[in-house]
């Protein structure tokens, strides 16, 4: 009977400290992880509205875009959004705005680990009319560099109106994939 009880008590005491153990690696491996920057970050403004868009990273829970304007060195925190793109509304004519975005893991609602900033882009919102040449032609370079062509977009497969890249606000991340598959293998 002795034996019995000695034998359960030190099951109990190795089940409770691989639990232990095991809990412990995963939390450690999850701090120690890393996330990516956000890629293809593009900010178009159209009225007095910017759109900022970005591709998703893997394993972000959430965004957090940051944008200084006028300058940029004094950024803050505007918005967090589990989304890949956000507009924000009533921004001043004339004054250019500069944003960048960071994904953010979390656990139990805290932050458990941040990305780097991405690269930084701005916008100027127009005096007047609807767009600047300015800001068509940043939109328009904008996939130069990390995809192969620039498309505008186009018909679906089944030829029966506009494809996805053709509805989507930003560098789509599928052309960024397809580049780096011919260019690097």
């Amino acid at each position: 009977m002795k034996y019995k009880k000695l034998l359960v008590s030190f099951i109990l005491v190795v089940a409770v400290f691989v639990t232990f153990v095991a809990d412990s690696a995963t939390i450690f491996a999850k701090t120690t992880s890393k996330l990516n920057s956000p890629l293809g970050v593009m900010a178009t403004a159209v009225e007095t509205r910017i759109a900022v868009t970005y591709e998703k990273v893997a394993g972000a829970d959430e965004y957090w875009i940051y944008e200084a304007k006028g300058h940029p060195k004094k950024f803050k925190c505007v918005k967090k959004t589990k989304k890949d793109k956000i507009v924000f509304r009533n921004r001043e004519k004339g004054e250019t705005y500069f944003y960048y975005v960071r994904a953010i893991k979390l656990k139990k609602g805290k932050v458990l680990y941040k990305s780097k900033p991405s690269k930084k882009v701005s916008t100027t919102v127009s005096m007047r009319g609807k767009s600047t040449i300015k800001n068509f032609l940043q939109t328009a370079l904008a996939p130069v560099g990390s995809t192969l062509y620039i498309w505008g977009g186009g018909w679906n497969k089944a030829d029966t109106g506009s494809g996805i890249d053709a509805k989507h606000v930003g560098l789509s991340s599928r052309w960024r994939e397809f580049y780096a598959e011919v260019m690097y293998g």
